[in-house]
């Protein structure tokens, strides 16, 4: 039940944050995601389940290298060892 629910957020945040999403935290890969306002309101609550099941941790990055000023958060997205215990169940 876990491994559907954490595919289904891997699904919203490759459709509204970066589709390279899935594929970087699957690889152990962290990934930097830019977001504007309204993509951020579309993928946080899969962010908040994530993190809450301690599958994925997120913070701000420091390195903010994307110019365009839609952009208002920029995150970075770091696999944690439990997300390959529930994708390998």
């Amino acid at each position: 039940m876990l491994a559907i629910k954490v595919n289904r957020a891997f699904h919203k945040l490759n459709k509204h944050a970066a589709p390279a999403a899935e594929t970087a935290l699957k690889n152990n890969e962290s990934i930097v995601v830019h977001l504007t306002s309204t993509q951020e309101r579309k993928v946080q609550d899969s962010l908040y389940f994530l993190e809450e099941e301690q599958l994925i941790y997120c913070t701000e990055a420091e390195e903010k290298t994307n110019p365009d000023p839609r952009i208002d958060t920029t995150l970075e997205l770091i696999p944690l060892p439990r997300l390959f215990n529930v994708l390998n169940a």
